[in-house]
């Protein structure tokens, strides 16, 4: 553990009661929200394979190429 999560830690012991509930909802609400925006970008997860007919990188490479003087 970082000596940051101890020292955030150290400070959540402090709370009181409805602030650990408050910090509780906050942190869990929060939770859901990456929970719920890795469910979605898992949908389109590899939806692009076969879209193009280079490798992404070698045609970023070739326009970088072809924008040079």
């Amino acid at each position: 553990m970082s000596q940051h999560v101890a020292d955030i830690l150290e400070e959540i012991n402090q709370l009181g009661p409805q602030e650990t509930a408050e910090l509780y909802q906050a942190l869990s609400d929060r939770i859901s929200r990456i929970e719920q925006i890795q469910s979605v970008l898992a949908m389109y997860r590899g939806k692009g394979a076969g879209v193009w007919a280079d490798e992404p990188q070698q045609y970023v490479n070739e326009l970088r190429d072809n924008d040079r003087f």
